[in-house]
C-alpha cells in the first residue's frame, strides 16, 4: 500500500496566523490613543470634608456639563484630597479664576435646591473663567462663593444691630415680589453683616436712596391722634425675609453697605444724620433714678432719638451710701457729621440728663443737653458724656399742682347751688307765666270798658302793645322757648359737672390723662 505524503504550505499559514493579531494591535492602538488624546489632565481638589463624594461616581459639572469625574477620595489629617480626572476641553479653564464647591440637596422655603443631586448624589460644581491652563490644585469650598458673577445677580451688604432672626435662603422682597434672598449671615464683634443677592433683573432697582428693614417687624405709629399699626401678610410673617424700598431711581449706587432697620417704620424715620453709624459711650449715674433705667432708654436730643442703653450694671457704695450705675450705651454720631463733630460736641458742655417721660408708669429717657463747659473724657477707652442732676420734670409738678387744686374744690356745694339755681328759675318761669296771664285778662277787660275806649287815641295804641308784650310771654311765645332752652342747657351743665366730679373722685388723674 502506497503512503501518500502530505505537504503543508508554510507561507499560507504564516500569513494567516500573524494579520489578525496585528489588525487587532492596530485597532487597540488607535483605541488606546484616542482614550489618552480625550484625556484632561488629573487635578487636586482640597475641601474640609468630602460631602458625600465617591470615586467612579461622582463627578464635576460646568455649565451644567459633566467635565470630570471623581478617581479618588484620600483622607488628610484635616481635611480630604479629591482626585478628579478632568475633560481636555476643561483645560483652558483650570486657572487662578477657577472655583470648585460641593452641591448637595438643600430644602429651601418654596422649593428645593440640588435636586439632581437628591438623585445622583453630591457633585462638585465648577466655576471658571477662561485664561489658559495653569494650574492642577485648589482649594475647595462648601459652599457657593458670593460673587455676583456666580449668583447670577447683585450683591448687598446689610449691617445691622442684630440678626432679628433672619438666616440664609429667606427671600427679599421690593413692592411685596421676591427678588433676590439672603446668602449669609456672619457674627461680628460689634454688629451683624447679613449678605443678600438681588436677581440680576432686579439690580437696577438698588441705589444709595435704597431703604432695607427686617420684613418680621410691625410698625406702631402715631398719626396725629390715631394709632396706626401695620402688620405683613401672615406667609410674610411666618416666613421673615427683608424688604426694601428705592426713594429716588435718579440716585446711583455708590454705597458698599446698607443699614438694616428693624421696621419700615424705623427704616423711614425723621432723624438727624444722613445714615446711622453708632459708637460706644458711657454714662455714669450717681444716686439719680438709677432704679428706673432700663435697657433700651432712649437718648433723646431736642426731640429726636440719637442713641440707646445696650447695658448697664450697678454698685452701691457702702461709704456714701449712693448708688452708682454705669450705663453703655450706643450713640448714633451722623448726628454730628462724624465723630470728630461728636468729640466737638463734648468740648462745647454735650451732657445728659435723666428726666421722667411717664408720671404713671416713671418710664424715663436721657435727654441730651449743652450745659456749661465740657471737657473730652473716657472710660475703659470709651467716650464718658457726663450726667447732671435735675429737678423734677416741670410737667409733673403741673400735674401734681392741677390734682391738688382739684381736690381742694368745694365741687359738691357748687352742684347744689347749680340744682337750686335751675329750680328758682323753673319756680320764677311758672310764677312769671301765671302774672303774664292775669295781666292778659285785666287788660282785656278794660279795653273792652266804654271809659276806656273813650281814652285818648295815644293811650289805646299804649295799651294795645303791652297787650301784646303780654301775649309775647304764653308757652307759645319766643322769650318762653329760648328761656326754656336756656334752663335746660344749664340742667344739662350741671348733670355733666356731676360726672365730672365722680370721676375725678374714682381718679383723679383722669382729667389730664384720660380714662
Amino acid at each position: 500500500m502506497d503512503i501518500v505524503e502530505v505537504k503543508i504550505d508554510k507561507k499560507e499559514i504564516n500569513f494567516i496566523v500573524w494579520i489578525l493579531p496585528i489588525v487587532s494591535l492596530l485597532i487597540g492602538g488607535w483605541l488606546l490613543y484616542k482614550y489618552y488624546s480625550n484625556l484632561g489632565p488629573l487635578i487636586e481638589i482640597y475641601f474640609k470634608n468630602s460631602g458625600g463624594l465617591e470615586p467612579k461616581k461622582s463627578f464635576v459639572r460646568f455649565r451644567d456639563v459633566k467635565v470630570g469625574v471623581v478617581e479618588d477620595v484620600v483622607l488628610l489629617k484635616k481635611g480630604v484630597l479629591v482626585k478628579v480626572r478632568m475633560h481636555k476641553d476643561v483645560k483652558p479653564f483650570l486657572n487662578d479664576t477657577t472655583k470648585f464647591w460641593i452641591v448637595k440637596p438643600t430644602v429651601e422655603i418654596g422649593k428645593i435646591r440640588g435636586l439632581e443631586a437628591l438623585i445622583t448624589g453630591p457633585y462638585i460644581q465648577m466655576y471658571a473663567k477662561p485664561g489658559g491652563f495653569s494650574k492642577t490644585k485648589f482649594k475647595g469650598l462648601m459652599e457657593p462663593p458670593l460673587d455676583s458673577d456666580i449668583l447670577n445677580g447683585k450683591i448687598i451688604t446689610l449691617t445691622a444691630n442684630s440678626s432679628y432672626w433672619l438666616r440664609e435662603k429667606m427671600p427679599v422682597y421690593y413692592k411685596s415680589i421676591k427678588v433676590g434672598s439672603i446668602r449669609k449671615v456672619i457674627l461680628n464683634k460689634t454688629d451683624v453683616k447679613i449678605i443678600v443677592s438681588i436677581k440680576k433683573e432686579f439690580k437696577d432697582y438698588i441705589n444709595d436712596s435704597t431703604r432695607f428693614w427686617n420684613l418680621r417687624g410691625i410698625d406702631i405709629n402715631f398719626d396725629k391722634d390715631n394709632l396706626k399699626v401695620e402688620v405683613p401678610g401672615v406667609s410674610q410673617l411666618l416666613i421673615g425675609g427683608i424688604e426694601f424700598e428705592t426713594l429716588d431711581f435718579n440716585t446711583s449706587l455708590s454705597k458698599k453697605h446698607f443699614i438694616l432697620y428693624p421696621s419700615r417704620s424705623d427704616a423711614f424715620e425723621n432723624k438727624l444724620g444722613k445714615e446711622k453709624k453708632y459708637i460706644d459711650i458711657v454714662m455714669k449715674v450717681v444716686d439719680d433714678k438709677n432704679g428706673l433705667l432700663r435697657v433700651g432708654n432712649p437718648l433723646m436730643y431736642k426731640n429726636f432719638k440719637l442713641g440707646f442703653i445696650e447695658y448697664m450694671n450697678s454698685y452701691l457704695d457702702l461709704d456714701t451710701l449712693k448708688i452708682t450705675t454705669i450705663c453703655n450705651a450706643k450713640l448714633d454720631v451722623s448726628a454730628f457729621r462724624g465723630e470728630e463733630g461728636f468729640i466737638k460736641a463734648l468740648k462745647k458742655g454735650l451732657k445728659a440728663e435723666i428726666i421722667k417721660s411717664n408720671p404713671i408708669f416713671e418710664n424715663v429717657k436721657i435727654k441730651l443737653v449743652f450745659k456749661g463747659k465740657g471737657k473730652i473724657k473716657k472710660y475703659n477707652g470709651k467716650y464718658m458724656i457726663d450726667v447732671i442732676r435735675v429737678k423734677e420734670n416741670d410737667l409733673m409738678a403741673q400735674i401734681r399742682h392741677i390734682l391738688n387744686k382739684i381736690e381742694k374744690l368745694e365741687l359738691n356745694k357748687t352742684l347744689h347751688s347749680l340744682n337750686a339755681f335751675v329750680e328758682n328759675s323753673n319756680k320764677n318761669l311758672n310764677t312769671l307765666l301765671i302774672n303774664s296771664n292775669k295781666m292778659v285778662i285785666n287788660l282785656n277787660s278794660i279795653l273792652e270798658n266804654n271809659e276806656t275806649k273813650n281814652l285818648p287815641k295815644n293811650l289805646n295804641i299804649t295799651l294795645a302793645s303791652v297787650s301784646k308784650l303780654a301775649d309775647s310771654y304764653s308757652k307759645d311765645s319766643i322769650f318762653f322757648v329760648k328761656l326754656n332752652i336756656l334752663l335746660k342747657d344749664i340742667d344739662k351743665s350741671v348733670k355733666l359737672f356731676e360726672k365730672i366730679e365722680k370721676k375725678i373722685d374714682n381718679k383723679p388723674n383722669s382729667l389730664i390723662f384720660g380714662d
